[in-house]
């Protein structure tokens, strides 16, 4: 059975088939909300939703919804043992803050090991998602020795475009193989696209 939730600017929206509430969560870091959802088969495998509680800078909150006003666009897309140019290393600094902690990533920290990113991200763009441009990030989490922990793609949206500063919402999808991730993305993208917007 598939069930529906809502949360934040999201009225409505579909889960894949199994899909069942692992957490729910409000509150752990200031004014924030995770609410969790496994995969029937696979627990490591979850689409959330998150708000982070607090808002963007005003520098933040005009760089992300000048890009947001435009038509569609790739904004980095890398190559896992390409090296960043010049221009994707600008786009980072404008990113860093608005994407949270896939910002700390081989682009914006080259360093290696303890102090080297957690991060490394294939792909920032600007998308569709019913209706509403969003922006989506695409890459994985790993340890100090590059181990993968986890794959994600996330979508990143302001929530209320009428207020002053950027409240950022996402809903992301997160797998701890590159084959789970793959097999999950397309249910994934068929849940952003059974979104309704308040």
């Amino acid at each position: 059975m598939k069930s529906k939730t809502a949360i934040g600017a999201i009225q409505n929206v579909t889960l894949p088939e199994g899909f069942s509430l692992c957490e729910d969560t409000v509150g752990k870091v200031a004014r924030s909300h995770l609410r969790r959802y496994e995969s029937p088969k696979y627990k490591s495998v979850e689409i959330a939703f998150f708000y982070r509680g607090n808002e963007l800078s005003s520098t933040d909150t005009d760089t992300l919804r000048q890009y947001l006003s435009q038509p569609n666009q790739i904004l980095i897309e890398i190559e896992e043992t390409e090296k960043p140019t010049p221009k994707d290393v600008e786009i980072m600094q404008e990113f860093y803050y608005i994407i949270g902690t896939p910002g700390n990533n081989q682009i914006s920290n080259p360093e290696k090991g303890i102090r080297g990113p957690r991060f490394h991200l294939a792909s920032l763009e600007t998308l569709m998602v019913s209706g509403k441009r969003c922006l989506a990030v695409n890459g994985w989490y790993h340890g100090p020795k590059e181990e993968v922990h986890n794959y994600f793609y996330g979508v990143y949206f302001d929530s209320k475009r009428s207020q002053k500063l950027c409240r950022l919402e996402e809903v992301y999808l997160h797998a701890p193989t590159s084959a789970l991730f793959d097999y999950y993305l397309p249910d994934f993208q068929e849940t952003l696209k059974t979104i309704v917007w308040k």
